[in-house]
């Protein structure tokens, strides 16, 4: 029995490494491609996915949501409205502001130095917004 050795199209590997590059190349992209600006909302929060955008009356809700696994598409951004500016304020992206957590209530500060100061006035934690998003994922999970 003899087997017969196939030959690969003499452009193969170069099809597949264009490829590769071109994959990777779309990922740099996308990595510093700006993140979407938040839109019209008079909630607390507001998540923007590549599909549209929701609004949260509520931190609690919002974090709710970003740890739901269904998701309505892929997240793009997600802004708060600190609770250290006015009320229809100015959006600061969630990742960037300080949150202070007591049991029932979560404020997100724009200013740490104002975040310390609430937790110093009212007690609760100081957490940045991993920690946040962690604790909501393990009590989603638990419920």
């Amino acid at each position: 029995m003899r087997f017969r050795m196939e030959r690969r199209a003499p452009y193969a590997l170069a099809v597949q490494l264009v490829s590769a590059g071109a994959g990777l190349a779309l990922l740099f992209v996308q990595q510093f491609s700006p993140l979407p600006p938040p839109g019209p909302c008079d909630g607390a929060a507001q998540i923007v996915y590549d599909t549209g955008r929701t609004c949260h009356a509520g931190l609690d809700a919002m974090f709710r949501a970003l740890a739901a696994p269904a998701q309505p598409g892929f997240v793009r951004a997600v802004y708060v409205r600190p609770a250290d500016g006015p009320v229809h304020g100015p959006w600061v992206g969630a990742h960037q502001a300080t949150y202070v957590w007591q049991p029932g209530t979560l404020a997100a500060y724009a200013a740490p130095q104002q975040a310390q100061a609430a937790r110093r006035s009212g007690g609760g934690r100081l957490l940045p917004y991993g920690d946040v998003v962690e604790i909501t994922v393990h009590l989603v999970t638990k419920e």
